[in-house]
């Protein structure tokens, strides 16, 4: 429903002439930003942005082209704090508003726009349904691609940048904290192919080196890591994650799919491969506990749970759960993902293998990562 709906929306757009910009010689005063055409970029931009992170997220064919539009990049409004000509007037300028120490609006957006520039070419030339498979199999590309999302996160200011070494308690905005989100999602995304060719067979490996896996795994270790941390900062300002934005239950997805997927990494392969997929294998009991924490809001979350808690019950005794830290409590508090005592929800002993092979092909089908469909086949 979302894939139809969001193309629906978009053609609408189009038809309504969103990407064609009004034309004004006005001087940048405060009736500008009330002007219809400072609101049309807004709105324009916006979608742009919400286009490219739909068709992330669903696998839905972008619709809106960097060369298919006119329209101007937004102004940020001047920031007036309240009462502020009357404090001047009467004297009292020591009481003035300071200007606050989070990010314009516009700003972020400005930045969330650039990251889906680099989103809409990666799903373009890598991602695609219909692909140059040349450039596919040429590993070139995605550190191409690779190089770019990192200038990209360089780039940022200093103001939307996040270090998951500072205290939880460092001020993180829902809007910085979703723009780093879909940043590592992008990773993510590019980089998952390495990990499908690393489970796989000699015959069937795509062409890409130990080397160029291993430094796409790593890519994905560190994306990952950022996002559990972006998560316990989350957490400690908005008393937990039920309050967390639909981007990162996207996020979360994406990347338990890629740790489920080192769990069949090829015990042939090279010895740094296999330690370094261990490592994104420790990644879900956090994964798992955040996908928890979301379950109260997002019901795709608390299904997501449900069949990851069913995997660590079907993979007992394998080197996926040795991979984890022991669990042996039952509260699941805010937060908890940083505590190694906490347990996973019951699942029954009988839950079907199948049934979880089924989940998995339908979630890669739902967020375009039928890729992955050697790994999870109908036992």
């Amino acid at each position: 429903m979302s894939w139809l709906l969001s193309g629906m929306a978009f053609r609408i757009w189009h038809d309504l002439g969103f990407q064609r910009d009004l034309k004004e010689n006005v001087l940048p005063t405060m009736e500008q930003f009330r002007s219809p055409s400072e609101l049309r970029r807004r709105i324009y931009w916006g979608g742009y942005a919400a286009d490219k992170i739909f068709a992330l997220y669903l696998g839905r064919p972008a619709d809106m082209y960097d060369d298919h539009t006119d329209v101007s990049a937004a102004v940020p409004r001047p920031h007036i704090p309240v009462f502020d000509n009357f404090i001047v007037e009467h004297g009292l300028t020591h009481l003035r508003e300071p200007i606050p120490p989070s990010p314009r609006l516009i700003l972020t957006l400005h930045q969330l726009v650039r990251l889906s520039s680099i989103i809409h070419h990666i799903l373009k030339r890598i991602l695609a349904t219909k692909y140059d498979q040349q450039s596919v199999d040429n590993a070139m590309v995605v550190s191409e691609f690779n190089a770019r999302l990192l200038k990209f996160y360089d780039d940022l200011p200093p103001e939307m940048r996040y270090n998951k070494s500072a205290p939880a308690t460092t001020l993180l905005t829902p809007r910085v904290a979703a723009l780093h989100i879909i940043y590592h999602a992008a990773r993510l995304s590019l980089n998952k192919r390495f990990i499908w060719s690393a489970t796989q067979t000699t015959a069937a490996k795509l062409s890409f080196n130990p080397r160029e896996q291993l430094e796409a795994i790593q890519a994905c270790v560190e994306s990952i890591d950022a996002i559990v941390a972006l998560a316990a900062s989350f957490s400690a300002q908005y008393d937990g994650l039920s309050c967390a934005p639909l981007v990162l239950v996207h996020t979360a997805l994406i990347a338990v799919n890629i740790v489920v997927a080192c769990s069949n990494v090829n015990c042939n392969t090279d010895s740094t491969l296999r330690h370094t997929s261990s490592e994104l294998q420790a990644f879900g009991i956090p994964l798992y506990i955040i996908l928890q924490e979301m379950a109260t809001s997002w019901k795709l979350a608390a299904e997501a749970a449900t069949r990851l808690g069913a995997l660590f019950q079907i993979k007992k005794g394998s080197a996926f759960e040795a991979s984890h830290p022991p669990i042996n409590g039952s509260h699941m508090a805010p937060g908890s993902w940083q505590d190694p005592s906490v347990a996973i929800a019951s699942v029954s002993s009988s839950v079907e293998d199948n049934e979880w092979a089924s989940f998995m092909q339908d979630f890669e089908l739902q967020y375009g990562l039928e890729g992955f469909d050697i790994l999870f086949p109908t036992m």
